[in-house]
């Protein structure tokens, strides 16, 4: 067709096409959708064609097409973050991470709660009542020395680390999967999902107590941001010092100037005074009252309950949902997890920014409190002390768990097993009388 015989109104006509009076935008709605269905260029509807070629069509316009490159966009990023959220909270199976969540909300989709791990509750509760910072690839290469028998020379070489055999015996005892992943997965794997785990615990637990600090002690003024507690709250400062030292706090100001700054750090191993019962020490007795401090019943409650818990009345109040303590089937306190809540709530009540193993200058050596702890209560001497202050703290934290049943040789079960046992051993002694008569007789 030759562009001389083109009828001006035609389709076709290049001045038709850019006509700006003809164009969609200068046409009613009602008009463009009935030029679309009329027009060569738009023969059928869009109902009449095909689901796919609808799909196709729509996403041309520039909207579609931006969600389009959203989504493969976000495709390929959650690909590439697939390893870093295998596992609840960053790889131990809690909740999605901030980041998830950050990432989730700019992209108009909801969050995933990543793939449970199943050796995330094991590393959380180790972390809380067992050991809170040694590796747990240093436990487990553990278990690849063994002892030299008996009756052998020893290799002057070797130094088998009885701390950590004495950690890996519990960490097997706790975990019973243990050696199956490790037997699936490999010791390098196993223990870093440990470790995440625990890290983990460990971070909330500092997030709950340090927010709730409050709720521990009534404070005058209330303690606000993290970098006003400690030496720069009159009575944050006092709490955290040794009994020995309160009186000077009291009266010399120079003195609690130089805490303010940093220039003079308390030794870790004297211990302050909010681990005592009423926060009051004993100087002829100062084993009295040690680690029966109030803020650490309360801050075990926090943990290991839950934190409803510690807004209940007597000792036979209920927490509203599970806590960490009865989602691992715990019953009893053991001495690290006092010392676990103890450096938790050091540092709750200090102004340090971030919780740490601490050390170096200025800072509180939070590694060695809490092992300073652990190593005391561990001593020989300390065993009937030790056995005293369990039995209080579970009937603390734990007020409606079962009685144990103590059997002893004064109980009526004792008595009748021990005469059952004496008419056993006079039957067979008539036995063997017998025989021997017998004999006699025969010869």
């Amino acid at each position: 067709m030759s562009s001389s015989s083109i009828h001006p109104g035609s389709p076709h006509s290049r001045s038709s096409r850019f006509d700006p009076s003809r164009s969609d935008r200068s046409r009613s709605p009602s008009r463009r959708q009935s030029d679309r269905s009329g027009s060569p260029f738009h023969r059928h509807s869009d109902r009449s064609r095909s689901p796919r070629r609808r799909s196709h069509t729509r996403s041309r316009s520039p909207h579609h097409r931006s969600r389009s490159r959203s989504h493969d966009s976000r495709r390929s990023r959650e690909s590439s973050h697939r390893s870093s959220d295998s596992g609840y909270a960053s790889g131990d199976g809690r909740h999605p991470t901030k980041k998830q969540k950050e990432r989730s909300h700019a992209e108009g989709t909801k969050a995933k709660t990543p793939v449970y791990d199943s050796l995330s509750r094991y590393g959380r509760h180790f972390g809380r009542t067992v050991e809170i910072w040694r590796s747990f690839n240093c436990i487990i290469d553990i278990r690849g020395q063994p002892e030299p028998e008996e009756g052998e020379d020893e290799d002057p070489d070797f130094i088998l680390d009885h701390i950590f055999v004495a950690l890996y015996k519990e960490l097997r005892q706790g975990c019973p999967i243990l050696e199956r992943e490790l037997a699936k997965r490999g010791s390098v794997e196993v223990a870093s999902k440990l470790e995440i785990a625990r890290s983990n615990a460990r971070g909330e637990d500092v997030k709950r107590i340090k927010d709730n600090v409050n709720l521990l002690y009534t404070f005058h003024p209330p303690l606000g941001d993290k970098g006003t507690h400690g030496y720069h709250h009159l009575q944050a400062g006092r709490l955290l010092l040794p009994h020995n030292r309160v009186d000077e706090y009291d009266i010399h100001a120079d003195f609690r100037s130089k805490l303010k700054q940093g220039t003079e750090v308390m030794n870790a191993r004297d211990y302050s005074i909010f681990l005592y019962e009423n926060h009051m020490v004993n100087p002829f007795n100062i084993l009295e009252g040690f680690l029966r401090g109030p803020m650490l019943v309360k801050a075990s409650q926090m943990v290991f309950t839950g934190p409803s818990s510690v807004n209940g009345k007597g000792p036979s109040a209920r927490a509203t949902k599970k806590g960490n303590a009865q989602l691992n089937s715990m019953t009893k306190i053991t001495i690290p997890s006092i010392a676990y809540v103890a450096t938790l709530v050091h540092f709750a009540l200090d102004s340090t920014l971030s919780f740490t193993t601490g050390g170096g200058h200025g800072n509180f050596d939070n590694n060695t409190f809490y092992h300073s702890i652990i190593n005391l209560l561990m001593v020989p001497q300390m065993e009937t002390i030790n056995k005293t202050l369990l039995n209080w703290w579970n009937d603390q934290v734990f007020p409606n768990r079962e009685p144990e049943q103590i059997d002893d040789d004064q109980s009526i079960h004792a008595q009748m097993l021990a005469q059952l046992q004496l008419q056993l051993d006079e039957e067979a002694a008539a036995a063997a009388a017998e025989v021997v008569v017998a004999a006699g007789g025969d010869s």
